[in-house]
């Protein structure tokens, strides 16, 4: 497989383009399409693209409406609760930050194959769906004790009174955006939407509940970016070349649990198909510290890294991304890395950015 790497600053943007026979062979698979300044439409030479978008950030999905215009989208592929993490994130836009991006799926109906995708579920032979969970009880479930009846409405109440100004019929009542059409087999997930709505506002009011007014927005982002980090899509191709790893913004939470449901517990230490293992790497969220560790990296063990950045910097840290940690943690096990722009520290450029073409040809930078 050859994959272009597309320098979207900071954000993410892939082209996958299969060597073997496979379902996206003729049209190829766009995965994330940067931010709506990166322009990644101008850059694709081709008509028709499959498109995934692994979640809502706009670093990965604020290039779509261009896309949409100006190529043929054949398939759309998005993770389990995207549609309902963009619609939350307009019911608390005042408790979070505006780095969230949007889609208006009502102009978006010429697109008739959407694939909502979860774990478990296969693309094609090659690609192997990891994250995110289905079961919209598994987001919250360190927040919602099963065995309790918990009241939407009155979570509501309790956020209301904390100043969010929810719009308390649409959450009760709450609909997925997305046509029957476009569901197509998949009509269960309107009540798992609903399912999955409730319990962010329920465990959000739990997590808020004995704490400040004035501290309701840090709780409030912090409990978003967490469900939207947890929801991205992961999965694996298969290549002859070398298996490859996408991961989106997944955290380090999704990670432990890929590693816990597909280990084997033998001396050789054996993996399942599903295992994380690869010889490709794409660092999740542009190489931050909250997202990879020592104990993943020796799980996934690749030989080859792409970190997508633009040395930004994110809350109070001062060191921007890639963090240190994992500029340390890849070199010290000794991964080829290749960075889509130069890596500074202290005003100093201490890694370059990828050359046009690496790898063999199997990494392309554009």
């Amino acid at each position: 497989m050859k994959v272009d790497v597309f320098n979207v600053g900071q954000g993410d943007s892939f082209l996958l383009k299969p060597s073997v026979s496979c379902v996206y062979g003729d049209i190829p698979l766009l995965v994330d399409v940067g931010p709506q300044s990166a322009k990644v439409a101008n850059k694709l030479v081709g008509d028709k693209y499959h498109l995934m978008l692994t979640h809502s950030h706009k670093d990965h999905i604020g290039g779509f409406p261009k896309v949409y215009r100006d190529k043929d989208i054949e398939s759309l592929t998005i993770p389990f609760y995207l549609p309902e993490i963009l619609n939350i994130a307009k019911f608390i836009k005042k408790k979070i930050p505006s780095k969230y991006g949007s889609l208006d799926w009502r102009k978006n109906k010429k697109i008739q194959n959407v694939n909502l995708v979860g774990e478990g579920d296969k693309l094609c032979q090659h690609i192997t769906v990891l994250n995110p969970p289905k079961s919209p009880y598994h987001y919250f479930s360190r927040l919602l004790d099963t065995d309790d009846d918990h009241d939407i409405e009155q979570a509501l109440d309790i956020l209301n009174n904390y100043g969010f100004d929810l719009p308390v019929e649409s959450i009760i009542n709450y609909n997925s955006p997305l046509s029957e059409e476009q569901l197509g087999d998949n009509i269960e997930y309107l009540n798992q939407a609903r399912m999955f709505v409730h319990n962010f506002f329920i465990s959000l009011s739990v997590r808020v509940s004995g704490n400040s007014i004035e501290s309701s927005a840090y709780y409030a982002d912090a409990h978003f970016e967490l469900t939207a980090n947890q929801a991205s899509i992961v999965f694996k191709y298969l290549d002859r070349s070398g298996n490859w790893l996408f991961t989106g913004d997944a955290d380090q939470s999704v990670f432990h649990r890929i590693i816990k449901r597909s280990y084997h517990p033998t001396p050789q230490r054996r993996y399942t198909l599903n295992s994380i293992s690869a010889k490709y790497l794409k660092v999740p969220h542009h190489g931050s510290r909250g997202n990879l560790s020592d104990f993943i990296l020796d799980y996934i063990n690749p030989e080859v890294a792409i970190v997508s950045h633009k040395n930004r910097k994110f809350g109070r840290s001062n060191d921007p991304l890639p963090h240190h940690e994992i500029i340390d943690l890849l070199d010290n096990n000794k991964v080829r890395t290749y960075y889509t722009n130069p890596v500074i520290k202290s005003k100093k450029v201490i890694k370059p950015a990828a050359a046009c073409s690496e790898e063999s040809g199997v990494l392309s930078f554009i």
